[in-house]
């Protein structure tokens, strides 16, 4: 059974909510919800069974705020009476989320207890925090990503997410249309929650599974203006599936997500537009089609000396080359900041970033 709270937990409990809310919205890099566990692992510590109730709290000067559930219970015994809440599990080593109700029915969705709802730039971001990644430190990308994108823009979002670079798109960027893949059924429980939400539901169609095969299965090719692939720490898997999904006729833009190490980002956009160049000639595009790197934008810090960058690429026809930039039929180069263009050799090193033969997480700076 459990018992009333009493003064002093009720009061050490709102002090762990107001520190959970500050880690989660003044933390700007990485993964904020590994340091929101270590708070919630201190708080298990107290083997406490207790409910207590919380509002929307932690809103800072970039306009985010989370919304916490109305109920949270913490106990030591994994098994409790309490129904409709979030177990929290402590042992030696981890803090196990289980999000069910004592008959081991899971709580899905807005039902969860540890379902959560975070604002940033006016959009709404509701997921479940216990099986759904949500980074803080992404904040600028989206904003600048919703930027990018014109009105009026066909747009394949190959990792969606719970709408990371999806909303922005349709909300900010005023996308006429946009499809977004995702495999994890979790994250498209909150995509589709999301996109409802934020009432432009109407303007995207969501496949759920693999992006390299649902594309393949729902002919999305040749028909977009601009493809996000915003997956790390490497979205090469995806760059195939990019290449042939923009538009033969006119071309587009490819944002190329990666964890590069600092030291090695010229490289890695040299390496990455002599790939895209080489896949666009393997996929049979147009003659004419040229790749360029026009920008190449740092997210944030991943570890020491490595850092989430992102690549704007253009593929396409010769007469789109932005900034008059001149190329020839069947080139890639990347835009320095003096407006002069690199040219990609015919044969380049693969970058330490590339992905190993042995898996689509290893890569060579990470062993």
């Amino acid at each position: 059974m459990t018992r009333r709270t009493t003064h002093f937990e009720s009061t050490f409990l709102r002090l762990v909510a107001r520190r959970l809310a500050l880690v989660i919205s003044l933390s700007s890099f990485g993964n904020s919800w590994r340091l929101a566990i270590r708070v919630l692992e201190w708080y298990a510590r107290a083997r406490w069974t207790a409910t207590v109730g919380f509002a929307k709290v932690g809103i800072d000067s970039c306009g985010l705020s989370v919304e916490f559930p109305t109920k949270l219970v913490s106990v030591a015994d994994p098994v409790s009476p309490v129904s409709d809440c979030m177990y929290v599990t402590y042992t030696s080593t981890h803090i196990l989320f289980c999000t069910h109700r004592p008959d081991n029915s899971y709580l899905l969705g807005p039902d969860s207890p540890s379902w959560i709802t975070v604002t940033e730039q006016g959009i709404r971001q509701s997921f479940d925090l216990t099986r759904v990644m949500f980074c803080r430190g992404n904040i600028t990308e989206k904003i600048r990503f919703g930027k990018l994108v014109q009105r009026g823009e066909i747009i394949l979002d190959l990792y969606g997410g719970i709408g990371y670079f999806t909303l922005p798109a349709l909300v900010h960027g005023q996308a006429e249309y946009l499809y977004a893949c995702e495999w994890n059924p979790r994250a498209v429980e909150g995509l589709l929650h999301n996109l409802r939400d934020n009432k432009v539901m109407e303007r995207a169609t969501v496949y759920q599974g693999d992006c390299r095969v649902v594309a393949k299965e729902n002919n999305l090719v040749d028909r977009f203006d601009r493809v996000s692939l915003g997956l790390l720490p490497s979205s090469e898997g995806g760059w195939r599936t990019a290449v042939r999904a923009v538009r033969n006729a006119t071309g587009g833009w490819l944002h190329v997500h990666a964890n590069v190490p600092a030291k090695e980002v010229d490289a890695w956009s040299v390496w990455l537009c002599c790939c895209l160049r080489d896949l666009a000639v393997e996929e049979k595009k147009p003659k004419d089609w040229v790749v360029l790197c026009k920008h190449v934008e740092k997210v944030k810090s991943f570890a020491p000396t490595v850092n989430h960058y992102v690549a704007d690429v253009f593929v396409g026809p010769t007469d789109r080359l932005p900034l008059n930039v001149e190329l020839k039929p069947g080139t890639a180069g990347v835009l320095k900041t003096d407006k002069t263009v690199e040219l990609c050799p015919a044969v380049v090193t693969p970058s330490s970033c590339a992905l190993s033969p042995d898996g689509v997480l290893h890569q060579n700076w990470m062993r």
